[in-house]
């Protein structure tokens, strides 16, 4: 299913970090920017998690349907000499049985370095996601003493999450608590999604 996803939508080439540098309809968008992640006290600023959080569920929500299928793309990049990988979904998908994995590894070289990428994507439908335990994993990723987390013991960084559309062809990445960024296969669905969105306000 990835492979005839990015083929049809994103020929030549692979769903990665390169993608935001190879791709040219694409957006990006910052997430809760007039929060800081902490407060005076140093404690965290919980308005702004919250707010990130809330954000992102709005952009799913534009993107997906609550009974329509999506593909969920997790990059994990493993440490040298690993053959084991962690278990990054375990907890996400709430049936696995109503879900479809497939499995890939493959090197790349990121910032001149080579890394190997263990790639996992599920195809299941939006409403069999945990979102709320997978997004806060994901804003939580530069704070180790934030829950929940993704294990990252067997990797060299923390894992990259990708949401494809497999109808329109969208992609969205969460890069981490900041913001997140959007990919369109062409300009005329990057120009429609855009209209909509500001339709709606």
């Amino acid at each position: 299913m990835l492979h005839e996803f990015m083929e049809t939508y994103y020929p030549s080439v692979h769903l990665d970090l390169r993608l935001w540098e190879k791709w040219p309809y694409k957006e990006h968008r910052d997430l809760a920017k007039e929060e800081y992640q902490f407060l005076e006290n140093g404690e965290y600023n919980e308005v702004r998690f919250s707010q990130a959080y809330e954000e992102i569920m709005g952009v799913l929500h534009e993107l997906f349907e609550t009974n329509q299928q999506l593909l969920l793309v997790v990059n994990k990049y493993l440490l040298p000499g690993k053959t084991s990988t962690d278990k990054v979904l375990k907890g996400i998908i709430k049936d696995p049985k109503r879900a479809i994995f497939e499995g890939n590894r493959f090197l790349v070289v990121l910032e001149e370095e080579e890394w190997l990428i263990d790639q996992v994507a599920v195809t299941t439908k939006r409403k069999n996601i945990q979102w709320q335990k997978l997004l806060f994993s994901l804003l939580n990723q530069d704070f180790p003493d934030r829950k929940p987390r993704f294990k990252t013991k067997c990797s060299y960084d923390y894992p990259d999450v990708y949401f494809l559309d497999p109808v329109k062809g969208s992609i969205l990445h969460i890069y981490d608590d900041r913001g997140y960024e959007l990919f369109f296969p062409s300009e005329a669905i990057q120009k429609a999604f855009l209209s909509i969105k500001e339709a709606r306000k």
